[in-house]
């Protein structure tokens, strides 16, 4: 009976350690900017960040495919890691958002990324 209490109190204990790596960390106020949705079109990319530090990304170029939804983890520099229980991606920023002719950019994994106001409901 002992070895059952103390096998569920391990697993408690994993979970929790497991949900506290699901909420990411508090946005710095340095990295606001970061906000909000980006796209490029060739290849097809969706970067989308909210202000509690939540990223959803899809990658879209031929027959490769890639995405991801997790909070952001942590920042490096501009980087930012962004996964949830042990599995993270790096998105590596060469330039921080920037405007160029009205619109806001950002560089992001060598690509130039648009902000938009809206994307469509599907992402």
């Amino acid at each position: 009976m002992q070895k059952l209490i103390t096998i569920g109190l391990l697993s408690l204990g994993f979970i929790l350690i497991a949900c506290k790596n699901l909420k990411g960390i508090e946005f710095p106020s340095d990295k606001t900017n970061y906000v909000g949705t980006w796209i490029c079109q060739d290849p097809e990319i969706v970067l989308s960040i909210k202000k509690n530090g939540s990223v959803k990304y899809s990658f879209k170029d031929g027959s490769l495919s890639k995405s991801i939804e997790a909070p952001i983890q942590q920042f490096d520099s501009n980087d930012f890691v962004v996964g949830a229980l042990g599995i993270t991606t790096k998105f590596k920023v060469s330039k921080t958002p920037y405007q160029e002719n009205g619109k806001w950019k950002i560089v992001v994994d060598e690509r130039i990324l648009t902000k938009v106001d809206k994307v469509n409901d599907d992402f």
